[in-house]
């Protein structure tokens, strides 16, 4: 498994993503950083989800799981307890 996550928006989802390229895996750190600072956009969330990239509008491969409890794997992620 490779040490770099990665993503790639649903085709579906497309027109909400204005700049990203549907089904094209990308370094999901990468898409978040583009989406964060472009002027003027507004991510699409899910209400109270708080994530850029929405685990229903794109699909994530890779990355590293946490290797300890708790391990945040995302910015704004509730960390675990026992």
């Amino acid at each position: 498994m490779s040490a770099v996550r990665e993503c790639r928006l649903r085709r579906e989802y497309a027109g909400r993503y204005p700049g990203i390229e549907p089904e094209v895996w990308e370094v999901a750190a990468n898409v978040a950083e583009r989406l964060h600072t472009r002027r003027g956009w507004s991510p699409p969330t899910e209400p109270g989800s708080g994530r850029l990239l929405e685990d229903g509008h794109f699909d994530f491969r890779g990355g590293r799981r946490p290797s300890r409890q708790g391990s945040r794997t995302r910015l704004g992620d509730t960390p675990l307890t026992s």
